[in-house]
């Protein structure tokens, strides 16, 4: 059962994604991608312990193709020309609210 591998190995899995990506948010994804993927396959797996490697497995290879993905995607900060709007900063819903329909 799905809630059962969700509860036994997502733990580990969630460490060894946050190592991996250095983010907890980004991190918390690629463990959910992982479970789908489970979820998609089905693998049968003869013992627990093959169970826990393909889907640490699965984790690390879907971490390294986020680390990929961020060198074909490079993000720039933002600069004192482009500041980030303050917490609770309508202006940027609204403008975005204001654009006309596609």
């Amino acid at each position: 059962c799905l809630t059962d591998l969700v509860e036994r190995y997502a733990p580990a899995m969630l460490r060894a994604a946050a190592a991996i990506l250095g983010d907890v948010s980004e991190a918390e994804d690629a463990v959910q991608d992982a479970f789908v993927r489970c979820l998609e396959k089905r693998p049968a797996f003869p013992d627990e312990a093959r169970c826990r490697a393909w889907l640490l497995k699965v984790t690390a290879n879907g971490c390294k193709s986020r680390l990929r993905a961020r060198k074909r995607r490079p993000t720039q900060a933002l600069t004192h020309d482009m500041p980030a709007p303050e917490p609770g900063d309508r202006a940027v819903a609204e403008a975005v609210m204001a654009l006309p329909p596609t």
